[in-house]
């Protein structure tokens, strides 16, 4: 990957194995509003924001999207509470290289601030800087979230290296010109991937 003055992690899906308890939630939504969906249909959506799918699925369940949203967060949340998120013990072990290296650390997260401090907390993990989604103007595929955390960091977005998940993300770490790691995680076709600098199976080898 040659020389880099920064690692930033996403968040869901690469540190925290979060994405079954939103999937569960959404669909939970969905159904709960009188509308029609499955898990698997809900999935194809990882890597949106929350609002992404909650104007989505407004229409097609006849309720505004914040209400949608809302409900959604709501559910998200009992989950957490209930039964927790568990961080990815490959990620775990590359965050603590790091962190030993000196080497800035950050989190860059489509996901708006409330669930990205919900899902952090749940899992134990602590980073320098994190930037949530709905602190920039534009979200994911935009670079947006990825120079701020560089900005904050003090380093430069170009001598960083991210650590993704999805094409989404992928994109905006090409947009702001880092990059890019991606890990397997099943959640999308690996065919996907493909615009990263390098595709693992597991973060210990990165």
């Amino acid at each position: 990957m040659g020389p880099f003055d920064a690692v930033i992690f996403d968040c869901d899906g690469v540190l925290a194995d979060s994405e079954p308890a939103s999937v569960r939630a959404w669909t939970a939504t969905v159904i709960g509003l009188g509308g029609h969906t499955t898990e698997e249909r809900i999935g194809s959506f990882i890597g949106k924001t929350e609002r992404d799918l909650a104007e989505h699925h407004a229409p097609l369940v006849g309720r505004a999207a914040d209400v949608v949203e809302l409900d959604a967060r709501e559910r998200f949340l009992d989950l957490v509470a209930s039964e927790g998120v568990s961080p990815f013990p490959d990620a775990v072990a590359l965050l603590e290289q790091v962190i030993a290296s000196g080497t800035p650390v950050g989190v860059g997260s489509n996901s708006p601030r409330w669930r990205l401090n919900a899902v952090l907390a749940s899992t134990g993990l602590s980073v320098e800087v994190s930037v949530a989604g709905d602190e920039v103007d534009r979200p994911k595929p935009a670079p947006d979230v990825y120079r701020e955390v560089a900005r904050r960091l003090g380093v430069a977005v170009e001598r960083s290296v991210v650590v993704e998940d999805t094409p989404t993300g992928i994109a905006a770490a090409r947009a702001a010109g880092a990059r890019v790691i991606a890990v397997r995680r099943g959640a999308v076709p690996e065919s996907e991937l493909s615009g990263a600098d390098l595709v693992v199976d597991d973060l210990g080898g990165a």
